[in-house]
């Protein structure tokens, strides 16, 4: 057996996994990198039953990824784009639920409120978690893993 033939053969790239390569390493790393960081810090802090209501970080890594531009695979930016919106929505019942919202809600509203926002923060990481394997299965080699920090 030849030393050749014992290789496993490397699949060639797509034209999508080409492009979604490209945006990830022109920038789409950074926006990815930062709202997983920031999403997963809030939700351990709620996780460890301590309050959460300043998103600063992680309203401003939302706000950097929403303007960013999209992923150039239409799968991959339905995923990228629902997790976003899930994020986006759960803070903004966080807010709702909490002691700064004006007007008030009555506290088993609040507490409703609240606990809906933490579940689709949930799913907002769930969704970036199904982005990251889409990353990988196109060949994405992230230099860091903001699963692992």
């Amino acid at each position: 057996m030849s030393p050749s033939a014992s290789r496993t053969p490397t699949p060639e790239p797509t034209p999508a996994s080409a492009l979604v390569i490209l945006w990830y390493g022109q920038g789409g790393s950074e926006r990815y990198n930062e709202l997983v960081g920031h999403a997963r810090a809030a939700q351990s802090l709620h996780k460890q039953d301590r309050v959460v209501i300043d998103f600063q970080y992680l309203s401003e890594a939302l706000r950097a990824a929403e303007a960013y531009e999209q992923i150039p695979d239409a799968p991959t930016q339905k995923v990228w784009a629902s997790a976003l919106k899930q994020t986006r929505s759960g803070m903004a019942s966080v807010l709702a639920g909490s002691s700064l919202a004006v007007p008030p809600l009555p506290e088993d509203e609040a507490r409703d409120a609240q606990a809906r926002g933490w579940e689709k923060i949930g799913k907002g990481l769930a969704e970036l978690k199904d982005l990251d394997a889409r990353f990988r299965a196109y060949g994405v080699l992230p230099l860091k893993d903001p699963w692992t920090a």
